[in-house]
């Protein structure tokens, strides 16, 4: 029975897997064809079978780590080396982190592993791309997840080990090799990377020195799947290699506002001119919700219809400047109206106010409020909730 609860698990990881080369292969935040509800509350639903269990999480690692070591897998569920192509993968990994959900879950249950072996794929691809087992796609694959997962590594969870930081980012590392910022310059320089692999790579040097590297490689292999620290770390000839990169004189981001992580926010199109001046809170076709600014930033971000950049971007700055819009800041909103979620229960006092003037006592705001008031946890926890109708704004 044990052997074929195993042989079941797995099989049901290679049927995720599948469904998610149909179904998050296009149309989310650094694809083709962005829709317009991409990363809103509304377009990542407990429904989705996308959505990752535990077991589909710990198998994925599992087999990222034999793959990139070229390894097989014995006994039930087992597969031999030959099986899977690590830009198979790595495909699959790309397509299952459109849902925020899975995104989550993996950071708390395997982030940093995971992190570490899609830096070190880069660094092999992007040393010596014509031996490399990944091509500029599958690399792109790797950078873009790494800077997905990165939107949770600026607090408690590490995003790299220690290793990887950059000089003078923690006061407890006296030295470091900068391993994490030479892997990313090298990928940069390469004449065939993508576009949205080259973005992935400027996004996380602009923010790598607030991200956290305290984790210790050697505390990390514990648990499912069993691994050595060996698999998790740059080898010794890639590391010689890095040490004649030049990364010259790199300018950090902006530093991010605590408040752009777990608050949820809404946005709103601007009334036209001869329009009403009010915001249109209660008005939902006119209405999305974010769990946070840092994932409301992803579409007007990179392949944004929404925005056009004359300036170089820096998804935190975007982030930080739709987390002032809403404390009601004059700052770039990027022709939109920003709001916080846990406010929705004193707009709704207004617009009730406003409506009862004009006989209507009923206002279609009310499920946006309850949802702010039911509970404290994280937004990113709440994603059921699927109040808000797909984003059409024209822009």
């Amino acid at each position: 029975r044990d052997e074929q609860r195993e042989q079941m698990k797995f099989q049901g990881l290679k049927a995720r897997m599948t469904l998610s080369y149909l179904i998050g292969s296009e149309g989310h935040f650094g694809q083709a064809k962005l829709r317009p509800n991409a990363s809103t509350v509304s377009a990542n639903l407990d429904d989705s079978p996308l959505i990752m269990s535990d077991s589909d999480i710990e198998l994925l690692l599992e087999l990222l780590i034999n793959t990139s070591h070229r390894r097989g897998k014995d006994g039930p569920g087992g597969y031999s080396s030959a099986t899977f192509t690590l830009k198979y993968i790595l495909f699959s990994l790309r397509c299952l982190l459109t849902h925020l959900k899975n995104q989550q879950a993996i950071v708390e249950k395997v982030g940093p592993k995971v992190n570490c072996l899609l830096i070190k794929a880069l660094a092999e691809h992007a040393l010596d791309p014509e031996n490399s087992t990944l091509d500029a796609e599958s690399a792109e694959y790797a950078c873009f997840s790494l800077y997905l997962q990165s939107n949770y590594g600026f607090e408690e969870i590490s995003f790299l080990p220690s290793s990887f930081a950059p000089p003078g980012q923690d006061q407890e590392i006296e030295e470091t090799s900068d391993l994490a910022t030479k892997i990313l310059v090298s990928y940069l320089k390469l004449s065939n990377i993508r576009p949205a692999g080259r973005h992935a790579a400027e996004q996380l040097l602009l923010r790598l020195k607030y991200l956290n590297f305290k984790a210790e490689t050697k505390t990390m292999v514990s648990g499912f799947p069993p691994m050595n620290a060996v698999d998790l770390e740059i080898d010794e000839d890639t590391k010689k290699k890095l040490k004649s990169v030049d990364v010259g004189i790199r300018t950090h981001g902006a530093k991010p506002s605590i408040e752009i992580f777990r608050r949820a926010i809404l946005r709103s199109r601007k009334p036209r001119n001869g329009t009403e001046t009010k915001a249109p809170w209660n008005n939902l076709a006119m209405v999305s919700l974010f769990p946070s600014a840092l994932q409301a930033v992803q579409q007007l971000s990179y392949g944004s219809i929404k925005v056009r950049h004359a300036d170089p971007i820096d998804d935190i700055m975007i982030a930080n400047h739709i987390a002032n819009s809403a404390n009601g800041e004059r700052t770039e909103s990027y022709n939109f109206l920003w709001t916080w979620e846990d406010k929705a229960s004193e707009i709704q006092r207004n617009l009730e106010r406003q409506t009862s003037q004009e006989g209507n006592n009923t206002s279609l705001f009310n499920r946006f409020s309850r949802s702010g008031e039911s509970s404290k946890q994280s937004p990113i926890l709440r994603l059921s909730c699927g109040m808000c109708s797909a984003d059409t704004t024209v822009v």
